[in-house]
């Protein structure tokens, strides 16, 4: 199987209107949601962590996956991706799971609502 269809574009990103990029995270904040669910409206990655990311072999981009973490909040978890679109995880083990050394993958405990800038357009 292919890794991605169209085909894959490790220069892919493009810069947005900020205009636009409001009226989106807009809608997202505006959109219903079940009773008691409090949605993460932003994720905040330090410079240098997002370098080092960038700087392992082979990397040409990030992804990042939604996910949601043990106690149940809602996080994104960032990792390398090469010029073919493969995300570059350390190989499986012979058991079939991923080693536990934390390497090239990331996230980050500095969320919106809590750590935000509540004047930015972004969050109005």
């Amino acid at each position: 199987m292919e890794a991605t269809e169209p085909p894959f574009d490790p220069r892919a990103g493009r810069r947005m209107k900020p205009r636009d990029a409001a009226r989106w995270t807009r809608r997202y904040r505006d959109t219903p949601r079940l009773p008691g669910d409090k949605p993460t409206l932003a994720h905040y990655f330090g410079k240098e962590f997002l370098q080092g990311l960038l700087a392992e072999p082979n990397c040409a981009g990030l992804r990042i996956y939604q996910a949601i973490d043990d106690s149940g909040a809602r996080r994104v978890v960032l990792i390398g991706v090469d010029d073919q679109g493969k995300d570059l995880l350390p190989p499986v083990k012979e058991d079939g799971t991923l080693p536990d050394n934390g390497d090239g993958v990331g996230e980050t405990p500095m969320t919106c609502p809590s750590i935000c800038d509540p004047n930015s357009p972004l969050m109005q």
